[in-house]
């Protein structure tokens, strides 16, 4: 469920903060920079994914945030023009228990 939301850019490395308002969320961001280096997640986050598209690149990371307070996502080696997004996501009451169920019943009606 989302939290909250942020976006941002500018002309050096890509960094922007989000505040989460609740414990254990999921931080999650994406940028996109005309630098011609893919660029270096920051640090608290773990890469996702990048692309090198000649003139341009982008990435995006994640970070699970145990403790609700303000984090700062971001870049290094773009020093270029860039726009970045990112979203916290809180637990959905019941948590994924539903999904899990789910599927585990879908394995045992095969199975029988």
């Amino acid at each position: 469920m989302l939290d909250d939301h942020k976006t941002g850019t500018g002309s050096t490395d890509p960094s922007v903060d989000i505040v989460p308002t609740q414990d254990n969320d999921l931080i999650v961001s994406q940028y996109a920079s005309e630098t011609n280096v893919v660029c270096t997640v920051g640090a608290g986050e773990t890469g996702l994914q990048d692309h090198d598209f000649g003139a341009h690149v982008a990435g995006s990371s994640y970070a699970i945030q145990t403790t609700a307070a303000t984090q700062t996502v971001d870049f290094s080696e773009a020093d270029d023009e860039w726009a970045m997004v990112v979203g916290s996501y809180k637990v959905a009451a019941g948590g994924a228990t539903p999904v899990v169920k789910w599927a585990q019943h879908q394995y045992r009606q095969r199975r029988v």
